[in-house]
């Protein structure tokens, strides 16, 4: 275990710390479009390692933190489930007054849609899997992501993040202790919401583009994004026209720009949700390179 010393914590370096870490994890899982693949560490000794990761997670965040490795603390063991046959590959708590967050990295020998299907049965006791939580947008790299709040706890969340990685399954939980979520507190609310996460399906490639990054924004209230990058030779306007397909199962399109010799393209969407709200979705496609495309994806409500 390794224990550094503590600052004084805030609710905003709380949310900070856990939304750095998830990222990184959307980020380096998403990196090839095909297996995942850890950094490769080279030189030192363990006690050389160990140092290295408490300095490193000691500039990431401001609170008390234990690393546990290879293993579950016993105070969340019943907690945070996890499918049988899971390998832990180790857990980062950091605490303060507010409580806790609680990261687990694992490996499951399951694939990533069973492993979806496991966590909405064991969590259908406790907690609750709010509209718009889990993953919409670009897609890759078999990335998922589920949300479930706490039935019984205000503001305590549960995040599942899953990546196909061959027969098994590369697995990350974030559990938070008070730090508020839109989705769980407006789900909560008993007041009828529609997300904009809700509005957008899950966006695939095209065939024979390789993604080297698809990340979704944090769902909101009344906008949302999701951008990648695409690894191909065809031409933004052809990824768009590709991309536009997938968005007219709910959309209705306003405009486009761009044809096969532009280096952008554009297409701009309409939507009328079932409680009447007004919503506006922005799709870009530009050249990043000989044969890198950026995309993005930003959706937006009327005032």
């Amino acid at each position: 275990m390794i224990l550094f010393g503590e600052m004084q914590p805030t609710r905003l370096r709380r949310r900070a710390c856990a939304a750095l870490v998830l990222v990184m994890i959307c980020m380096t899982g998403a990196g090839t479009g095909a297996h995942a693949q850890d950094a490769s560490v080279s030189g030192g000794d363990e006690p050389a390692l160990r140092r290295l990761i408490g300095r490193l997670f000691s500039q990431a965040n401001a609170l008390q933190t234990q690393i546990t490795v290879g293993a579950l603390p016993p105070d969340y063991a019943s907690l945070l489930p996890l499918p049988p046959g899971a390998t832990i590959l180790g857990t980062l708590e950091s605490t303060d007054s507010l409580g806790a967050v609680v990261q687990v990295y694992f490996d499951a020998p399951l694939a990533a849609d069973l492993l979806a299907v496991y966590y909405r049965d064991v969590l259908r006791a406790g907690w609750i899997e709010p509209p718009g939580g889990s993953t919409s947008g670009f897609i890759g790299g078999g990335v998922q992501e589920l949300l479930f709040c706490s039935a019984a706890q205000a503001d305590t969340t549960l995040r599942v993040t899953l990546q196909d990685d061959g027969a098994n399954t590369r697995a990350a939980l974030l559990y938070q202790q008070n730090v508020p979520d839109p989705l769980c507190s407006l789900s909560a609310s008993g007041q009828p919401v529609i997300f904009p996460s809700q509005l957008i399906p899950a966006l695939s490639p095209p065939e024979g583009a390789v993604v080297i990054g698809a990340v979704g924004g944090r769902p909101g209230v009344d906008q949302y994004y999701s951008v990648t990058n695409l690894q191909t030779t065809l031409s933004p306007a052809a990824i768009a026209d590709h991309y536009n397909v997938q968005l007219l199962q709910l959309w209705i399109p306003t405009g486009t720009t761009g044809d096969d010799s532009s280096p952008q393209a554009t297409s701009i969407w309409a939507l009328t949700d079932a409680l009447g709200g007004q919503w506006t979705a922005i799709l870009v496609v530009a050249g990043n390179g000989a044969d890198v495309r950026f995309v993005s994806l930003q959706v937006l409500k009327a005032r």
